[in-house]
């Protein structure tokens, strides 16, 4: 499940909610999700996305940072690239 997010006045948007049941996770379904609301977000504009996990989560940090987010404490950010 991934939710993204984001304000008409905002230029970034934040992925609030990606959870995969821990018996299909190493499937590829995050990447998928996390992918999806990277295209929902290019296409509106969007050229952040921000996203909060728990410090725990060490697998979940591995597949941000693989995608390109930076880690920020407890938040992971990714620019985006916008096609005109």
């Amino acid at each position: 499940m991934t939710y993204p997010s984001y304000e008409h006045n905002d230029p970034s948007g934040r992925i609030l909610a990606l959870a995969v049941l821990s018996t299909m996770r190493r499937r590829g379904i995050g990447r998928a999700l996390i992918a999806t609301a990277e295209k929902v977000f290019a296409h509106r504009g969007i050229r952040r996305v921000a996203l909060d996990t728990r410090l725990v989560r060490e697998d979940a940090h591995k597949l941000y940072e693989s995608l390109g987010y930076e880690r920020n404490g407890w938040r992971f950010l990714k620019q985006l690239s916008v096609r005109d």
